[in-house]
């Protein structure tokens, strides 16, 4: 994954995400949630790994009447209070499906890329503010590690859990998975991240699903039943690249076209998709 870049838009974010963070809600368009990570676009289409988590507990509500007292003694870190507050999430959870699925509405999440477990918080009642925090520890959600240990065969808990290697790039790679079926469809590259089909549904999504081809005979796939057949190219052939300003929406007909891409002439979709558009091989 890249860096985020230098443009003063793109550093303003980068200066967000490592700080308060960035409300969900307001901006889930920037969001693409993967089965092994949750990832932040920037505007210059940069992809960097990031979590999600709630940044407002109420601390008047009758389950967090014990709470409260400790907040007045601004007793922030005792393990009772970090029980109680929320947790960061790492990929799509049930609690990040649920969330995903109500359209991010019931609660105010924030992305962040803070490396040291400690996020910006608060703790409201009565529709005020409490107690505002720019570092309050948060621990990592279980159900989180508890997918993140099944789907890389390395067991996590929460005290070997290293946030700051998960959020880093060389932990990427350990996620790589060879070639799978799924993938019939695209020319898959030997070695693929596995959230590669959301990031590439994502990113067809962006462009809503037209061939970026100059020189395309047909590009609009967006109608049903033509999406398919539009695959989301390496620019650069490199597969473990996935920022936006490597990719490339292309049409198979397109995609076939390019250079080491000739085998995708022989898939079914392929005859298909030129039979359809009345093409010619």
């Amino acid at each position: 994954m890249g860096s985020l870049g230098a443009s003063p838009k793109v550093a303003n974010l980068n200066k967000m995400l490592t700080g308060r963070g960035i409300p969900v809600q307001d901006n889930s368009e920037q969001l693409v949630i993967g089965d092994s990570g949750i990832y932040h676009v920037s505007p210059d289409g940069l992809l960097s790994k990031t979590v999600v988590h709630i940044v407002d507990i109420n601390i008047h509500a009758k389950y967090a009447r014990e709470l409260n007292e400790y907040v007045k003694r601004e007793d922030f870190e005792s393990e009772y209070v970090l029980e109680k507050v929320h947790k960061y999430h790492l990929l799509q959870c049930k609690t990040i499906e649920r969330a995903e699925n109500e359209g991010w509405r019931k609660h105010k999440y924030h992305m962040s890329r803070r490396k040291d477990g400690y996020f910006y918080y608060r703790f409201v009642g009565n529709d005020a503010v409490a107690h505002e925090r720019d570092s309050q520890k948060l621990y990592v959600c279980k159900n989180c590690l508890d997918e993140l240990t099944a789907i890389s065969n390395t067991s996590y808990s929460r005290e070997t859990f290293d946030l700051h290697d998960f959020l880093s790039s060389s932990f990427n790679q350990l996620m790589n998975l060879e070639r799978t079926e799924k993938y019939t469809n695209e020319c898959v590259p030997n070695i693929y991240q596995n959230d590669w089909a959301k990031i590439s549904k994502a990113y067809r999504d962006q462009v809503n699903y037209q061939c970026e081809s100059p020189g395309c005979p047909a590009p609009d796939l967006s109608q049903p039943g033509y999406k398919k057949y539009l695959h989301t190219h390496h620019v650069s052939f490199d597969k473990s690249m996935n920022d936006y300003s490597n990719l490339q929406a292309l049409c198979i007909y397109c995609h076939a076209n390019q250079s080491n891409h000739a085998n995708l002439k022989n898939l079914p979709d392929h005859r298909e998709y030129v039979r359809l558009r009345g093409l010619s091989r």
